[in-house]
Order: structure tokens, then sequence, then C-alpha cells
């Protein structure tokens, strides 16, 4: 075995033993002890509907002043929306992006499987997860 090959199986065990740790992790955890080892849990579908649906309310709560002078131009305006409320529209997507981080994401996923146990499938390493954009 060359020294190519060697290294190639060493990196293929490291990320096995990684993969078969996290998967492994005990359902207790709590959400710190996740963000430590920089773990996101994998979570049944109804459990991520929910989280998707807090995150998105986070997100527009925040940013309701910009959310509403949008609302209100796109009134104001109707079809001419798309032309006469570009500055409304960039500002509310600037906005929204602050709170649409794949670290809030992942925060808010630990801390549903940390209050709610049952909603986990096992864990996943933060590298690992796909961007939730």
């Amino acid at each position: 075995m060359d020294v190519d090959s060697q290294a190639e199986s060493s990196k293929v065990g490291e990320e096995t033993e990684r993969k078969a740790t996290a998967a492994t992790m005990t359902k207790t955890m709590t959400a710190a002890e996740a963000e430590r080892r920089r773990l996101v849990p994998k979570l049944k579908l109804w459990a991520r509907e929910r989280v998707r649906k807090e995150w998105i309310e986070l997100a527009f709560a925040g940013c309701d002043p910009e959310t509403l002078a949008f609302v209100e131009c796109s009134k104001r305006n109707g079809l001419g929306v798309v032309f006469w409320c570009r500055k409304e529209r960039d500002v509310m997507n600037a906005c929204l992006k602050q709170y649409t981080t794949d670290k809030l994401h992942n925060a808010l996923k630990r801390r549903l499987a940390e209050s709610r146990p049952d909603s986990l499938l096992g864990w996943q390493h933060e590298d690992e997860v796909p961007s939730s954009r």
C-alpha cells in the first residue's frame, strides 16, 4: 500500500468514525453540548416543519416595520409593485436575511430536540448538513 492510499484510508476512517459518533449520540444531549460539538439534530418531518415555521415567524416578527412598509407600498401600487416598491423590497429582504441564517436554524433545531426528544432521529455534524436556504 503506497503513502497516498494510506492517507486516503486514514481520512475515510476518520470520517466514518465521526459519522458513527454523531449517529450514536444520546438523545438526552443538551443544546449547549450539541452546539459545542458542532452537532445538529436530524429531526422527524413534523419537527422540521415546526422549526421552519418558527424560523419564518421569528424573521417576520423581527422585520415587522420593513414588511409593513413593503405591504403598504404594494397596496398603493397594485401591479406596479414590481417597479415602484423595489426600495422597500430590498430593505425588507436585507432585514429578513439577518434572521434566515444557518446558525439560527441550527439553534432552533437544537432547542426543539432538547425540549422534545421524541422529535429526534439522530445527530449529524454541522459540516454534513446542507444549507437551509
